[in-house]
């Protein structure tokens, strides 16, 4: 019988300890791949969907998926008594129009027309370059004569007449109406809060006539 050559021995154990770990790492290898389908695991991706997740709206869901998330649709609460509805922009828009030319204000519903119209944010801002400033003028007069603005304009008119909403809710409102009139840069302006930057090629720059 051959005997076994003591200067062998760390050739063995070197081959052992290779092939102990060669069979550790397929098995890690192995329980990861086990683990990780249908399962979180810790420092894998949740969910089948790439990108940072910003309130709820993945920077790469798209443009339609976002504008949609901001874009109010259906009927308001005051929609039925004044016939206009989010969901039929431009008829809306031509309802508002209306109002505008039929309701004439004065004392104290002037008044607060004169503060709502000279508000941020309230005029037609986007197609027609007279700022972020309001839809009207400290003596009461449209500052834009664009329909978008002449709506604003006819909105806050009905509001004021019709109902106890405060200025507050009115310019909210108007806001509402202005991401329906504007989509494209509500869009862009949203994104820009969230520091996304999904692609806004195909969405309108605005709807109704200006």
């Amino acid at each position: 019988m051959e005997k076994f050559n003591i200067k062998e021995l760390p050739f063995v154990f070197l081959a052992l300890i290779i092939f102990v770990a060669t069979l550790s790492f397929g098995l890690g290898s192995f329980w990861t791949r086990v683990n990780y389908q249908g399962k979180e695991v810790a420092g894998a991706p949740v969910g089948k969907t790439g990108g940072a997740s910003v309130a709820g709206t993945s920077a790469g869901s798209g443009a339609e998926d976002l504008l949609s998330e901001i874009t109010p649709t259906g009927t308001p609460d005051y929609g039925g008594d004044a016939n206009i509805s989010y969901d039929k922009v431009e008829e809306s828009l031509d309802v508002m129009v209306g109002y505008d030319e039929k309701i004439t204000l004065s004392g104290a519903e002037r008044s607060r027309y004169i503060k709502i119209g000279t508000s941020e944010d309230t005029a037609c801002e986007f197609c027609c370059g007279i700022g972020d400033a309001g839809f009207a003028n400290e003596e009461g007069q449209i500052a834009c004569g664009c329909s978008h603005n002449i709506a604003f304009s006819g909105l806050t008119k009905w509001l004021i007449q019709n109902g106890s909403y405060s200025d507050e809710q009115i310019i909210k409102e108007i806001k509402r109406w202005k991401i329906l009139f504007f989509p494209q840069a509500a869009l862009e302006e949203e994104a820009q809060k969230r520091g996304i930057a999904p692609e806004s090629i195909g969405i309108p720059a605005q709807r109704g006539g200006c």
